[in-house]
């Protein structure tokens, strides 16, 4: 599980991919995470932060806020969540199968 970190108002928050995430953003939004709005994307990472960081403390108005004052917030949460991405598709394989051991991915000799 790849840990990153986030500064926002001058403290570090971890940022880790877990299911968590998601069960509380659909607990909050009351439908499952599309990335197709900017709301949607602002209370995902809101969730992040507070599912893997008990000490943060910041309302989802002082965290909008914040990514407004500091650009480079969102900016670190994307290319944080391309990478994850990008290592989950690895992972999985492009067809969504998990490989199986001494199985070789589509296209290796």
């Amino acid at each position: 599980m790849i840990r990153e970190v986030i500064s926002i108002k001058g403290k570090e928050y971890s940022l880790r991919y877990i299911i968590r995430n998601m069960i509380m953003y659909e607990e909050i939004a009351g439908v499952p995470f599309n990335p197709s709005k900017t709301l949607n994307v602002l209370l995902f990472v809101f969730c992040v932060l507070v599912c893997n960081n008990p000490d943060f403390r910041l309302g989802l108005n002082e965290f909008v806020d914040a990514c407004d004052e500091d650009p480079s917030i969102f900016r670190a949460y994307s290319d944080w969540m391309e990478g994850e991405m990008e290592r989950r598709k690895l992972m999985i394989g492009e067809d969504g199968d998990v490989p199986a051991d001494g199985d070789k991915k589509k296209g290796s000799p």
